[in-house]
C-alpha cells in the first residue's frame, strides 16, 4: 500500500534564464565560488520556514534582502513532513516549494540543509518519533539498514521535488548540505556518511554543490568530512578566525573561506537566564571574514518560533537537562515577530562595505519596529519610537478537567462539550507502563493508572526509575506531588494509601532531545515500584492522538454549536458572551487566591473580539495572573508551552494573520496543568514580548 501524499503546488515560475547558462561551482585554482562563471561569494541568513507563517515568508525574505543577503539557508525538517510512517505532508507551512519560489521572486538564492538529522533545537532532531516505535534500538546517524530504509523512503518523496529548483536547472538553490555537524557524533560511520551522499547524488544529478559542516577545528572536520563534498565550519563572536579557517583549508585543499553557521547569540531553554549579546564583538567578527573574503551564513537571522510541540530537549541521558522555550527568537536581526534590531542595521552596513547593490530599506520593512524615521528610506535609524501599549483583558471560563475526558463522563453540567465515541479516550492496558512510542503517540500527554492491590507501609515511597519528562502524582484525582527529569526528582513519598486506591501519573513529554544518537524514549520509562514493589497492571490514557480534533471539538464546536443548542446548554454560552453577573465577574477579574497546592489539570476557554484597529498592532499572551503551565491555542492553531513561572519566555507570540477580525469572534483555549481548579479567571493580550523574566535562583 502507497503512502498518502498531500502535495500542493504553488503557482509562481521559475526564472526565465535558460538552465544552460546557469552554473554554481568552485574554482579550485583561485579557491572561489564562481556562479555562471563570474567570482562569488554569499552572506546567507538562516530563516527556517516551518518556524514562520506561511503568510509572513515574503515578508521576512524582502526584509532579509533589503539588508543585504543575497541567500538564505533552511533546514528541510524530515519529522514535519512526514508525521506519521504513512503520511507525507508538503502543503500550507509544509510547502517549502513555494518558499523557495518566493525566495528567487526576492532575489534571494537558496542553500538546503536536506539532514536526515538536523539537530536546529528541534524536537528529535527533525527525525520523527515513530522511528522508535519501529525498532526502539535502531541506530540513528549509522548504516543501520532499517534506519536506511526509512531515510531512503523520505529522500525518494523529497529530493525529487528539489530537482527543478536547483539552480542550474533555473532555479535559486545553489548548495545542499549533507547531515549536519556529524563530527560532533560519536560514532564515525564513513558507510552511512558516503551513502548519503551517494542517494543525494542519485535523485538531484552531480551538477549541484554539496557540502558538510562542522565545528571549527580538526578533531571535528576528521570525522565528519565525506570524501567529494566540499566541508565547511562554523564559529561565533570572537573565536580565532585564522585558525578556524586554516582547520577547513587542511580539509578543501584551500578553497573558499565558509562559516555555514556564524551565531547570532544562542537559543533559550526554560529555567535559564535569557541569552544576549552586544551588537559589536558580532559586526566585528563578521567584518574580519568578509575581509577574508570569505562566505558567511548568519544562524540565526530570523529565528522565529516553535509553535505547538516541536521545541526540543537540551541534554543527555543521565544527565541534568532542560526544555528549550517555545520562542526561538535567537536575539536574532529579524526578531521574532519580525521587527529589525539594531544589529540589523548594523550587519547591513559592513555588508555594504564589501557589496554593491545592496537594496534601499523602505518605510514598509521597519513599521513593526521601535525605529523612529522621516523618510521613506532610511540608512540611519533610531531606536527611540514610542508606541503606545495596550492589553485587552480575556475572561478564561473552565470547561472540562482531564478526569471527566478519562472517564468520559457524559453528564457534563458544567461543560459546553459533547464527547461522541470517536472522541472518547479508551484506556491501553499493559502489565509494565508503555512509552509514548510504543503506543505510537508523537505529543503530548500520557495519564498512567495503577489501582493498588495490596496493603502498602505508611509513609511509602514512589519511584520511577526513569521518567521522560515531567509528571503529576495523583491519588484517587487528588494532586500529591511533582517528579521530573530535569531537576531529577523521580521519587516521592505517599501516605494514606490503602488498597482500590488508584495512583494516576499525568506524564508530559518536552520535546525529544535534539542532540540525540540513539532513540529517546518519552513517557515512564523505566519501572514503577512502590516500597520495593514492582507495580503492574497498567491503564494508559494518552492525550491525544490527534489534538486538533480536540481543539476543534472544544473550541470551534463550541462556536458552531452557539445557534444550535437547547435552552440549557444557551445559558452556560451566554456565560461568555452576554453581560454577566457583576459579581461573578469582580470574582474572576481578581487576582489568584493564595495556593492550595490542590492542581487540577483543566480545559478554560475564552471568547473575545479583534476590531480593525487591533490588527495595526502585534499581540502577546501574558498567562501570569492564574497560569503556571500549560498549552494555548488559538482558533485552532496551537501557540506553543508556556511556563512563566519557570521563565525566562513569559509571553506567547500570537501572528496577527491567526486572529478573526471585526464580527467574527476568536476562541482562546489553554490547556492548565499545574494550577488549581477554578471557574474562571483572566488573561491578558499586551503588545510587549517578554523573553527575559525571572528563573528560578538554582539554575541560574
Amino acid at each position: 500500500m502507497f503512502p498518502k501524499i498531500f502535495l500542493i503546488f504553488f503557482g509562481l515560475g521559475l526564472a526565465n534564464s535558460s538552465p544552460n547558462q546557469r552554473t554554481f561551482t568552485i574554482d579550485e585554482n583561485e579557491g572561489i565560488f564562481r556562479k555562471d562563471g563570474e567570482p562569488f561569494r554569499y552572506v546567507s541568513g538562516s530563516m527556517h520556514y516551518f518556524r514562520i507563517p506561511e503568510q509572513y515568508w515574503l515578508d521576512r525574505l524582502q526584509k532579509a534582502r533589503q539588508g543585504g543577503l543575497n541567500a538564505i539557508q533552511t533546514y528541510i525538517e524530515w519529522s514535519s513532513h512526514q508525521p506519521e510512517p504513512d503520511i507525507f505532508d508538503f502543503k500550507g507551512n509544509l510547502n517549502f516549494l513555494k518558499y523557495f519560489q518566493l525566495a528567487q521572486q526576492t532575489n534571494l538564492l537558496v542553500i538546503v540543509r536536506l539532514g536526515p538529522f538536523i539537530a536546529g533545537e528541534r524536537d528529535n532532531s527533525g527525525l520523527p518519533y515513530w522511528l522508535a516505535s519501529k525498532n526502539s534500538s535502531m541506530q540513528y546517524r549509522t548504516s543501520d539498514p532499517l534506519f536506511l530504509h526509512y531515510v531512503h523512503q523520505w529522500y525518494s518523496k523529497m529530493l525529487p521535488l528539489l530537482k527543478p529548483y536547483l539552480y542550474q536547472n533555473g532555479g535559486p538553490i545553489i548548495m545542499a548540505q549533507i547531515e549536519n555537524e556529524y563530527g560532533s557524533f560519536i560514532i564515525d560511520d564513513d558507510q552511512y556518511k558516503v551513502w548519503l551522499r551517494d542517494i543525494v547524488r542519485f535523485y538531484l544529478g552531480h551538477d549541484l554543490l554539496l557540502f558538510t559542516v562542522d565545528g571549527n577545528n580538526k578533531s571535528y572536520l576528521i570525522h565528519g568530512t565525506i570524501d567529494n563534498v566540499y566541508p565547511t565550519i562554523d564559529f561565533g563572536p570572537g573565536a580565532n578566525i585564522s585558525k578556524s579557517f586554516d582547520a577547513q583549508n587542511i580539509y578543501s585543499d584551500n578553497g573558499p573561506l565558509v562559516n555555514s553557521e556564524y551565531y547570532t547569540v544562542w537559543f533559550d531553554c526554560w529555567g535559564t537566564k535569557h541569552q544576549t549579546a552586544s551588537v559589536e564583538p558580532i559586526t566585528k567578527t563578521f567584518d574580519q571574514m568578509l575581509a577574508l573574503n570569505a562566505s558567511v551564513n548568519f544562524y540565526m537571522y530570523h529565528g522565529g518560533t516553535s509553535f505547538g510541540f516541536m521545541n526540543g530537549y537540551f541534554g543527555y541521558w543521565g544527565e541534568q537537562s532542560a526544555p528549550m522555550t517555545t520562542s526561538y527568537d535567537y536575539v536574532a536581526p529579524i526578531g521574532e515577530y519580525g521587527q529589525l534590531r539594531p544589529l540589523y542595521f548594523a550587519i547591513r552596513k559592513i555588508i555594504q562595505k564589501y557589496f554593491t547593490h545592496v537594496p534601499p530599506l523602505s518605510k514598509k520593512s521597519i513599521d513593526s519596529s521601535n525605529v523612529s524615521y522621516t523618510n521613506e528610506i532610511i540608512d540611519e535609524p533610531k531606536f527611540n519610537k514610542k508606541i503606545d501599549q495596550e492589553e485587552k483583558i480575556i475572561r478564561m471560563d473552565f470547561l472540562i478537567d482531564i478526569f471527566q475526558l478519562i472517564k468520559n463522563h457524559s453528564n457534563f453540567e458544567n461543560s459546553l462539550i459533547d464527547m461522541d465515541e470517536s472522541n472518547q479516550i479508551k484506556p491501553i492496558e499493559s502489565e509494565l507502563p508503555l512509552t509514548f512510542e510504543q503506543i505510537y503517540l508523537r505529543h503530548g500527554f500520557i495519564y498512567y493508572e495503577y489501582q493498588l492491590d495490596f496493603y502498602p507501609s505508611d509513609p511509602i515511597l514512589l519511584n520511577i526509575t526513569e521518567l521522560h519528562d515531567r509528571s503529576l502524582v495523583f491519588v484517587n484525582e487528588y494532586y500529591r506531588s511533582t517528579l521530573t527529569r530535569m531537576d531529577m526528582i523521580h521519587k516521592t513519598p505517599l501516605n494514606s494509601l490503602k488498597i482500590g486506591d488508584r495512583i494516576g501519573l499525568l506524564v508530559e513529554n518536552q520535546g525529544h532531545a535534539c542532540c540525540t544518537s540513539k532513540p529517546e524514549l518519552k513517557g515512564i520509562v523505566g519501572n514503577v515500584t512502590l516500597g520495593n514493589r514492582l507495580l503492574k497492571k497498567w491503564k494508559q490514557y494518552p492525550l491525544f492522538y490527534n489534538w486538533s480534533t480536540i481543539i476543534d471539538t472544544i473550541s470551534i464546536g463550541y462556536r458552531k454549536s452557539m445557534k444550535q443548542q437547547k435552552q440549557r446548554k444557551q445559558q452556560q454560552q451566554n456565560r461568555f458572551l452576554n453581560n454577566r453577573n457583576e459579581e461573578s465577574n469582580h470574582d474572576c477579574m481578581n487576582d489568584c487566591p493564595e495556593r492550595t497546592f490542590n492542581l487540577h489539570p483543566a480545559f478554560y476557554l475564552g471568547v473575545f473580539n479583534m476590531t480593525d484597529k487591533d490588527r495595526q498592532r502585534e499581540w502577546f499572551l501574558d498567562v501570569r495572573s492564574c497560569s503556571r503551565k500549560g498549552q494555548a491555542f488559538l482558533n485552532g492553531h496551537n501557540l506553543g508551552r508556556y511556563w512563566p513561572v519557570m521563565g525566562p519566555q513569559i509571553t506567547l507570540y500570537i501572528p496577527n494573520v491567526w486572529f478573526n477580525f471585526n464580527d467574527d469572534i476568536n476562541t482562546l483555549l489553554l490547556f492548565e496543568l499545574e494550577s488549581e481548579q477554578k471557574s474562571c479567571f483572566k488573561v491578558k493580550l499586551i503588545n510587549q514580548h517578554i523573553l527575559n523574566g525571572t528563573v528560578p535562583d538554582n539554575y541560574q
